[in-house]
Order: C-alpha cells, then sequence, then structure tokens
C-alpha cells in the first residue's frame, strides 16, 4: 500500500478491532495469507468466536495460504474440532520446508489440519488449489425462510440446526432418490452428527444438483408472501422423491410428492 494513498492510510488507521467485530453484520468472514496468523490469530479468543458464530450461523469462512491455520482451536457445538471430517488445504509443508522455516513457524499448517481431522489435499507447490466444505446453502435461503414461516430471524440461531427437519422436506427429499439416507449414513461413517448434511454432498452425490435446486427454491421463496402457498408450488415443480424406489417402479411415480 503506497504512503501516498490518503484514503488507504485513512482506513489502516482507523482499523476496527477485532474485539469489536460483530459476527451479525457480516454475510462472510475472510482471512487473507501470510505467517503472522500462526502466532496470534490462531491462538486469539476474539477470532476464534468470531470463526465459530460465522460457521455455526450458516455463514461463509474462506481463508488463504496459511490462513487456514486459524482454525486449530475453533470448534463445533459438540466439542470438536470445526475442521474433522471437512475437506481443507492451506500451505503445504513442502511448500514450507522449501523456503526453509520447517523450524520457524510454530506449526505446521497441514500437519496440523491432518491432526485435528481434517480432509487436506493440495496441488503441486506453489500453484493455486480451491477446497470447499459445507456452508453452500446460502443465506437468502434462512433469510426468505424466516419471512414465510413468521419466525424472527435472529443473530443466535444456529441456522442449518434450527430448521433442519424443514430443510430436509424443501431440499434433500427432492433432489434424488435416497440422497438424503445416502448423506446422513456417510456422515455417520466417516464425521461427527454435527456435521451439516451439504459438508458430505459431492460432485458424485449430489452437490450440482443441490445448486440448481437450491436456485429453483430461493426463487420462488422470493416471490411468495405465505409459507403454503410456496410449499404447493415447491411439490408441483420439485415433487418429493421416494426414499428407495423399488427394483420394479415407474420411473413416473417416483416424483409423486408424499
Amino acid at each position: 500500500m503506497s504512503k501516498r494513498d490518503a484514503g488507504a492510510q485513512r482506513a489502516l488507521a482507523t482499523t476496527v478491532k477485532l474485539s469489536n467485530v460483530v459476527p451479525r453484520d457480516f454475510d462472510a468472514v475472510f482471512y487473507p495469507g501470510g505467517r503472522g496468523p500462526l502466532w496470534d490469530l490462531a491462538e486469539d479468543k476474539h477470532s476464534i468466536a468470531l470463526i465459530e458464530s460465522t460457521h455455526a450461523a450458516g455463514k461463509s469462512v474462506a481463508l488463504v495460504c496459511h490462513a487456514p491455520g486459524v482454525l486449530r482451536n475453533a470448534k463445533v457445538e459438540d466439542g470438536s474440532p470445526l475442521v474433522k471430517g471437512k475437506r481443507v488445504t492451506g500451505f503445504s509443508d513442502t511448500e514450507e520446508e522449501a523456503v526453509q522455516l520447517t523450524k520457524i513457524v510454530p506449526f505446521l499448517v497441514e500437519d496440523e489440519l491432518k491432526r485435528l481431522g481434517g480432509l487436506y489435499a493440495k496441488g503441486p507447490d506453489w500453484t493455486s488449489f480451491v477446497q470447499v466444505a459445507g456452508n453452500l446453502i446460502p443465506g437468502d435461503y434462512f433469510k426468505h425462510l424466516c419471512r414465510l414461516i413468521g419466525v424472527e430471524l435472529r443473530p443466535d440461531m444456529k441456522l442449518p440446526q434450527y430448521f433442519g427437519h424443514l430443510t430436509n422436506d424443501l431440499i434433500w427429499k427432492r433432489i434424488a432418490p435416497g440422497l438424503l439416507r445416502t448423506l446422513k449414513e456417510r456422515r455417520s461413517e466417516r464425521g461427527s452428527p454435527s456435521n451439516k448434511l451439504h459438508s458430505w454432498a459431492s460432485e458424485e452425490l449430489g452437490k450440482s444438483e443441490l445448486l440448481l435446486h437450491l436456485g429453483t427454491v430461493v426463487g420462488l421463496m422470493k416471490i411468495h408472501t405465505d409459507y403454503d402457498t410456496f410449499h404447493k408450488q415447491l411439490n408441483a415443480i420439485a415433487p418429493i422423491y421416494p426414499d428407495e424406489p423399488g427394483l420394479f417402479d415407474d420411473p413416473k411415480n417416483w416424483e409423486k410428492p408424499q
């Protein structure tokens, strides 16, 4: 940043303290790269609380380079590590070794994420690589759902859990036959019971269909003023699939609302 940039200098001089950040005022949290967070933000109680509350509210937490290290002390409601069972990435051990800083940093990001139960993956050193885990369901979904059912959208709500049964009905049961059951089985086998179902969606298991269906659901929500009318039209457009269609069932009958 140039010292001749007066606007940037003013912004830097009036940076909001992390302890004063109110999670409900933001739709997402982004941590940039650099090794600094490994020494301070990874242990900072305000940073940990911000991550935990943002994630619990169903909002996005994005981290780059060394920044995933700030997740080391973040936990979900049952006390297990937030990264456990989730696809994660971050600055790799081989990259840290290449710059001869493995003995300098307080911990290695890759090793720490693996220790905490994260499903760590990486690309070739010094190349771009992205992992996405959970929180695929947008905030608009919960905002309009609250409006339609007449519930106040409060900042302390743990949205995915609060609306779990409704989301099963509106989303998971309408994407593909047996998808809800399969995701629950995968979660039970490989992750924590508190992990949200969309954490287990993948390109092979409903992720693309989920994004397409979410667009339909949120679009319908926006044009309706009451839940019953919205739900009736959703049944007509995207009926609930049976959990396990029989071998000789007529596929046309799979789409009848249950």
